[in-house]
């Protein structure tokens, strides 16, 4: 249930449908980035995961400019307390717009908050 493979149908068949994976895609996060480049409509979280544990080249998709706003932040709150979340997230080596855009800048953009 969890392979990024089954996400296709769904993209396929429902054109313009915002989906947002979870868990980081893992363990197959680069196929999950490959997908994303192909697919507009498909964004990930790090739900279920510390951000210390984001697989490296996810990292450095989220600081490309093909990657920017496509990654969004999830504590996994109560299971991880929040401020280990926050900072474990804050940690990562992104420039200050992919953090800004990780951080809840995307959610908001997604989610029509703003």
């Amino acid at each position: 249930m969890q392979h990024p493979e089954l996400l296709e149908d769904v993209l396929i068949d429902f054109k313009g449908l915002t989906v947002i994976g979870a868990h980081m895609g893992h363990p197959f996060e680069a196929l999950l980035v490959q997908c994303m480049l192909k697919w507009p409509d498909l964004y990930l979280s790090n739900s279920a995961y510390l951000a210390t544990y984001m697989d490296p080249p996810l990292v450095a998709f989220m600081n490309s400019s093909r990657g920017l706003g496509r990654v969004l932040y999830a504590s996994d709150h109560p299971f991880l307390p929040m401020e280990r979340a926050v900072a474990a997230a804050r940690d990562l080596p992104l420039t200050d717009a992919a953090a800004d855009a990780f951080l809840g800048g995307t959610a908001v953009r997604l989610l029509q908050l703003a």
